[in-house]
């Protein structure tokens, strides 16, 4: 019995009615296969999108929508697969040579600008991340990055105070505690607020992305409420 992409279905029935184990059911199937004495299995007439082939009409379409500047995320709805399925795609894609990644490297130019027009709040920590994203045109973690890389190289010399919060990130706790607290009366949330403060002293609210590359090793990057990289590790 074969479902719609040829698989069969019914191996242990099979396996019993002839008395035999499932594996060696399966391997005399797939021998059937090689002599063409049964259909060859195509993923791509799988009902459910989930581990469903992609068919070369689908891959060309896939190629054009990337090379167009379509997102992951639209691709991904467009073909109803997820994202991680269209990005390994493009990424065995980019090994054949079929795309190019859209990473583009640094400029000299671009280097020296972001030296020059970086600011820091008086903690160390990059206060103007929004702005410098947005002239450079790159999202804020990359722009984090390259300020990591450039403060390694001794190019950029102001470094962040670790055992204190970013300004943005304390003022935004404020914000936060006042909005809080604005039922109450102003010494009820005076002392309340203090009390926190004083137990939430060295908690510094951080974003966690993951990043995992084509040999499976992980890195977590830890970064503050507005971009900067406060912490990065790498686990094999």
């Amino acid at each position: 019995m074969l479902d719609t992409t040829n698989q069969v279905v019914n191996i242990s029935q099979l396996a019993k009615h002839l008395n035999r184990s499932n594996n060696s059911v399966s391997k005399k199937i797939c021998d059937l296969r090689k002599m063409e004495e049964m259909p060859a299995v195509n993923k791509t007439l799988q009902i459910d999108s989930k581990g469903r082939g992609y068919s070369e009409e689908e891959k060309k379409q896939i190629i054009n929508m990337y090379k167009r500047g379509s997102q992951i995320k639209e691709i991904a709805q467009r073909f109803e697969r997820t994202e991680s399925s269209i990005t390994n795609y493009l990424e065995r894609s980019r090994k054949k040579g079929l795309v190019k990644s859209r990473r583009t490297n640094w400029t000299v130019d671009q280097e020296n600008w972001l030296i020059e027009n970086i600011q820091f709040d008086e903690n160390g920590y990059t206060s103007n991340l929004p702005d410098l994203a947005r002239y450079l045109k790159r999202v804020p973690s990359n722009i984090s990055t390259k300020i990591v890389n450039l403060r390694k190289e001794d190019r950029i010399a102001t470094k962040p105070d670790k055992s204190k919060t970013n300004v943005k990130s304390k003022e935004a706790h404020q914000r936060f505690n006042d909005a809080r607290f604005a039922h109450l009366g102003r010494s009820e949330k005076k002392m309340m607020s203090s009390t926190e403060n004083v137990q939430n002293s060295k908690v510094i609210q951080v974003i966690q992305t993951i990043i995992v590359d084509q040999e499976g090793n992980k890195t977590y990057q830890f970064y503050s409420f507005d971009g900067d990289l406060i912490v990065e590790k790498k686990t094999n």
